[in-house]
């Protein structure tokens, strides 16, 4: 299997056969395209699958790495005030030894530092997160976002955040804070 389109029976691959795992009543995927192939993980687009046909994105970590995702997307982000992608679910597929995520579809369009619109965006992100922080009014905005980075990284292993999308905007903002 290489990236790009499935040629597949999509009902055959197997993101789709773990989705029908979630149970409920899911749409089978019209298709499925290959988006990442790595030895440990792998993202695939379901495509018609979510609601209202839209396409889900379904990412397998093996030996159980995903249950730090889980944990993350379950427990973690319902209690932050942040806009985030659809959670839809976790399987645990023993027999293949992968772990399944199961997240909305967040488009094709990377993010772009350089971007005014994707700063914009990150700037907006960010001051939600800054929000949902307790703030010391005795410390500089600036020092205070290092305070939060840094609190982050030790909070989360710097691979998940990376996977997240959370150390990028930090990390952009705070070096650029000045200009700000």
């Amino acid at each position: 299997m290489r990236e790009g389109a499935f040629t597949g029976n999509p009902r055959e691959h197997p993101a789709a056969c773990a989705w029908r795992e979630l149970g409920g009543r899911r749409a089978e995927p019209e298709g499925v395209e290959i988006l990442t192939l790595k030895p440990k993980s792998a993202v695939f687009r379901l495509c018609g699958a979510g609601p209202k046909g839209a396409s889900v994105i379904a990412k397998r970590c093996a030996g159980g790495g995903g249950s730090v995702e889980r944990t993350i997307y379950e427990d973690v982000l319902p209690r932050l005030p942040l806009v985030r992608l659809e959670y839809h679910g976790f399987v645990t597929d023993d027999e293949a030894g992968h772990d399944w995520l199961f997240l909305g579809d967040a488009g094709e369009a990377p993010f772009l530092p350089n971007d005014p619109e994707h700063q914009r965006l990150a700037a907006e992100w960010l001051a939600t997160r800054h929000g949902a922080a307790r703030i010391d009014p005795d410390v500089t905005r600036a020092k205070n976002l290092r305070r939060q980075h840094r609190q982050l990284r030790r909070d989360l292993s710097f691979q998940q955040l990376a996977s997240h999308c959370l150390i990028i905007p930090i990390m952009l903002i705070s070096r650029q804070w000045m200009n700000i």
